[in-house]
């Protein structure tokens, strides 16, 4: 059902006269962010046996975890971590935003899940550390898809709707785009 929506989605848009090359950069950015994101947040809301609670002390949850058993480090600091990472990736590809701005929404979306895990009691720990593993997760992301623009600007040379990343150092948030044609700094 996926993929069929997206051809149409890809078709509407070569139809509505955007080249080819970037309908099909945005279809396959909005197939991979529902598929790589949907799963993560279906498991997130998912109820389970257990009293809702609520962790505020950064750290703590996680310091805990980190003294676990190597399996449970992997699923809950892992699946944390890799949860926002197709999010922090794909969101650029599809929206032009910076890792900065990225970042951002992806410690957005993921209070917004922890504080649903707890209104909806679900039996889940809402933990300030989730949010915090998860926002890494999403910066990760967009500082890969920023590489890989970089690697992909480079090897297609003349390409007209490929951006580069920002050197480091400032500039506006979005790669490619130059300090005058941004009102906003990066953070």
């Amino acid at each position: 059902m996926l993929a069929g929506a997206e051809v149409a989605s890809f078709r509407r848009r070569v139809r509505r006269g955007m080249p080819r090359a970037e309908a099909k950069r945005f279809t396959v950015a909005e197939a991979a962010l529902l598929g790589g994101t949907v799963p993560w947040v279906w498991m997130i809301l998912t109820p389970v046996s257990g009293e809702r609670a609520v962790s505020w002390v950064p750290l703590r949850d996680l310091v805990a975890v980190l003294g676990s058993d190597p399996t449970t480090v992997v699923v809950q600091v892992g699946a944390n971590l890799v949860a926002f990472v197709p999010l922090g990736f794909f969101l650029p590809r599809r929206t032009g935003l910076g890792p900065v701005r990225v970042t951002l929404v992806g410690m957005a979306l993921s209070a917004s899940l922890e504080v649903a895990q707890y209104v909806l009691a679900l039996g889940r720990v809402s933990s300030v550390d989730d949010v915090v593993v998860n926002t890494a997760g999403a910066a990760l992301g967009g500082w890969l898809s920023v590489l890989w623009a970089g690697r992909t600007t480079a090897s297609s040379a003349g390409s007209p709707r490929r951006r580069s990343p920002r050197p480091s150092g400032g500039g506006a948030d979005t790669p490619g785009s130059s300090p005058s044609s941004s009102p906003h700094p990066t953070a």
